[in-house]
Formats: C-alpha cells, sequence, structure tokens
C-alpha cells in the first residue's frame, strides 16, 4: 500500500451547526469493534490493525472524523499509537497519525470536494503500537481508535454505504497476520529500510486482506502481536490473553473483542461465512507443550463452531514460514488437534471444518527472525508482495478444500463481486 503524504490530526472548536453522523449510524469491519454505545460520549472502539470504517454522503464539501484520543498512548517516533489510512471516492490512500490527548479530537479527512455529489469514504487502522494496551482499555497508555462519529457540512445528507462483499471473514492470526514490518522495504535502494514497528506496518497488505477480497468477503481481523492458541506471550504485548485458556475465562481471547467486550453478540447477528485461524507460530515458544498446543485445537473448534452456523467454514490454517517443517512438533501438534477434532461426535459431523496446511510452500522466505530474506527484511514478517502470495495461496487451498467438502458449507467465492 502507498500512502500519500502525512496528514496530521488538527484538534478543532466544538462543532456547531454541522450535520452530524453517530458512531451508530457508520459501518463498520465485522466482528472487531466494540459495538457504538448510546448517550452523550457514544463511541465504538477497536484495537485491531486491518479494522475499518465507512460512510457516504452528498451535500458536503468536507468530510470530520469525531475521535477519542484520550487514552491513547505515544509513539517512539513522536507520533501516536495510531495509523490510520484514508481513501475518498477510492482514491489514493493518505496516511493520519492522530494526536493523543483530546477526548474530543476531530480529524479532516476531505475537503474542496464537490457538495452536489456523492462521496464515499474508507478509514483503516493500518497499524498501533504492538505493545501498548490493547486489551484492558486502560485509562491511559492504550492503542484503541474509539471513534465517535463523523461531522459533514450544515445540510448534508448521509447515504447508504457503498456496496459491500456478501461474505465476511473473521480472521484471527499474530502479528504476521497484522501486517507488522508489510512495507519495511525502500524502493529507491532495493533494500530493506526503515524502523522496525509501527512505520512500516501495514495491514491492508496483509494476506487476510487478500484472502478475504479472494473470497469475496469483508474482513473482520483478529490478529495480534506474540499471541497463539495457548502461549500467554502476548500478555507481554499489549496485555492480551492467549486464543483460549481451559477454565479461564478471562484469560480466552478468541471471543472477545478485549476485555469485557463479548464478540459472540456479533457472531450471533450475523455468522461469519469464513472463520479463520493462523495462529501457532508463536506457541513454538517453550512455555507451550505439544500436548498442551494439541488438546487448546481441538477444544477451541466446537467452541467457534457454537458460536457460528452449522454452515460457517472454518479453516484452521498452519501458520507460515519459521519451523513448521514436516516433523515439527508444533505442527504436527496443530494438525493432531484438528483431527482429534474432526474423530470426535461433533467433529466427525462437522464437515465445514477444514484444514489447510501449505507447508513447504509457504515457509519459502520465512526462515526465522533475524534472518532476512527477498520475502522478509526480518526473516519472519513477510512484506507486502509476500503477503499478497500467500493470501491468494490460502484462498486458492480453502477453495479446493470447499470443492471436496460436504455440500452446504458457506462460502461467496465463486460469487460475483459487488
Amino acid at each position: 500500500m502507498a500512502c500519500a503524504t502525512l496528514v496530521l490530526l488538527i484538534v478543532l472548536h466544538p462543532l456547531h451547526a454541522q450535520t452530524l453522523i453517530p458512531a451508530a449510524d457508520l459501518t463498520f469491519s465485522p466482528y472487531n469493534w466494540g459495538p457504538p454505545s448510546t448517550g452523550a460520549d457514544a463511541s465504538a472502539f477497536t484495537s485491531n490493525p486491518g479494522a475499518w470504517l465507512r460512510f457516504s454522503f452528498t451535500g458536503s464539501s468536507s468530510a470530520t472524523l469525531l475521535l477519542n484520543t484520550s487514552a491513547l498512548a505515544s509513539a517512539p517516533d513522536g507520533g501516536s499509537c495510531l495509523a490510520l489510512a484514508v481513501s475518498i471516492d477510492d482514491g489514493p490512500w493518505a496516511l493520519l497519525r492522530p494526536r493523543a490527548g483530546s477526548p474530543n479530537a476531530s480529524v479532516v479527512l476531505a475537503a474542496g470536494l464537490q457538495p452536489g455529489a456523492p462521496h464515499n469514504v474508507r478509514v483503516h487502522l493500518l497499524a498501533t503500537c504492538e505493545t501498548a494496551d490493547r486489551w484492558l482499555r486502560a485509562p491511559a497508555g492504550g492503542a484503541f481508535w474509539v471513534v465517535r462519529g463523523a461531522a459533514l457540512d450544515t445540510g448534508a445528507s448521509p447515504l447508504p454505504p457503498g456496496a459491500l462483499r456478501p461474505g465476511t471473514a473473521l480472521v484471527f492470526g499474530d502479528s504476521i497476520s497484522e501486517g507488522t514490518n508489510a512495507q519495511n522495504y525502500d524502493v529507491a535502494a532495493a533494500r530493506c529500510g526503515g524502523p522496525y514497528g509501527l512505520a512500516v506496518s501495514s495491514a491492508l497488505d496483509t494476506w487476510a486482506a487478500g484472502f478475504a477480497e479472494a473470497m469475496n468477503a469483508e474482513l473482520g481481523l483478529a490478529a495480534f502481536a506474540a499471541q497463539g492458541y495457548s502461549t500467554r506471550n502476548s500478555l507481554h504485548y499489549g496485555s492480551v490473553p492467549p486464543l483460549l485458556t481451559a477454565g479461564d475465562e478471562a484469560a480466552t481471547a478468541w471471543d472477545k473483542v478485549c476485555a469485557g467486550t463479548s464478540r459472540l453478540p456479533a457472531l450471533a447477528a450475523r455468522a461469519p461465512t469464513y472463520v479463520v485461524n493462523a495462529l501457532g507460530f508463536n506457541d513454538q515458544n517453550a512455555d507451550v507443550a505439544p500436548a498442551l498446543l494439541q488438546a487448546t485445537v481441538a477444544a477451541w473448534l466446537p467452541a467457534a463452531r457454537a458460536a457460528v452456523d452449522p454452515t460457517t467454514t472454518l479453516l484452521v490454517v498452519v501458520p507460515f514460514g519459521g519451523e513448521m517443517r514436516t516433523n515439527n512438533a508444533t505442527r504436527l501438534a496443530l494438525r493432531a488437534g484438528f483431527f482429534s477434532y474432526k474423530a470426535s461426535a461433533a467433529g466427525a459431523a462437522d464437515g465445514c471444518a477444514l484444514l489447510v496446511d501449505l507447508y513447504p510452500a509457504a515457509q519459502r522466505g520465512l526462515q526465522g527472525l533475524g534472518r532476512p530474506t527477498a520475502e522478509s527484511c526480518d526473516g519472519t514478517h513477510p512484506l507486502a508482495r509476500r503477503h499478497a502470495q500467500l493470501g491468494a495461496m490460502v484462498a486458492a487451498a480453502a477453495a479446493r478444500a470447499l470443492d471436496a467438502a460436504p455440500p452446504g458449507c458457506a462460502r461467496t467465492d465463486k460469487t460475483t463481486s459487488s
């Protein structure tokens, strides 16, 4: 993703006599937002890179996003812990770095528009600080994108959002899936360059985004650095717990947007077409025995199935790169957990739970942290071009698995894109 010139947030005086669109009337990416609240401080929130919002209107020459940045942390480069990208009327992406510290912050997204024409606005969360609070919603030091609504010129009229893809995809992942370091390449110098982290990360460029597009689905990305099925290492990266901890609901993340905010109502309101789990890379840490990983995979699958429709396609994706070779204990445990579920009575009846294992093709260029390659500046996190290849590979494998699955599994990849 190439972004245009940096635009800084401008804190404005209180807005008067403008057309306001409350947060509840914006269109949000599925399954990765806390639902808009009501009242004077109504807002929606997320800490997931890859989350997005959209709105459309006519009768306004400008569009302003209303935020609450009072708990937002500052990044090491001096900006805030949010990197946003905005596109107006499907134009080029422009980068936004909101300043922290205001409960009533505003950022101008567009100005000088033709007021008589309809306009569409898309805003994506590109990246956040991986070690800032992404889970607890602490009163300070966080990496949450908190949206209060949007403001238009007086007399403007909101319009229904532009056409959305027919399917939805909830994708669980780690720093690879959230786009860490995806843009860490200096094209002019033809080499890796730039700081590690937020400045060169981009959730717009991830394999998950490519997968969702290929499957004709809107993406809801739930990816956190260092997270796995069972490893607790992600607690050091924004206080995020592992995907599932048996007997400890507070230390279980898959069914929550963040602490205290359940994801289950959104899943019940509209069951995803696809639920994709690409975790497991970080479970190679010493704190996760293969037996625990196998048991966690086998326990997560029926829990996820119970939260969605019987026809939702559940995809367990063996992680890309690292040590996922033929005899690797982690890879074998992931596969064993999947087949343990399939051997159960519930799993045997679940023809829409599928395994995608792209070894060895997915390992190319992702040999391990500190071993740079042409596909990864740090050896682990793919560059954008490798993400695109991986997204296409997962989508193709998912389509093949669906072709071989019993009839009735949800899919949208064979429909005409809207």
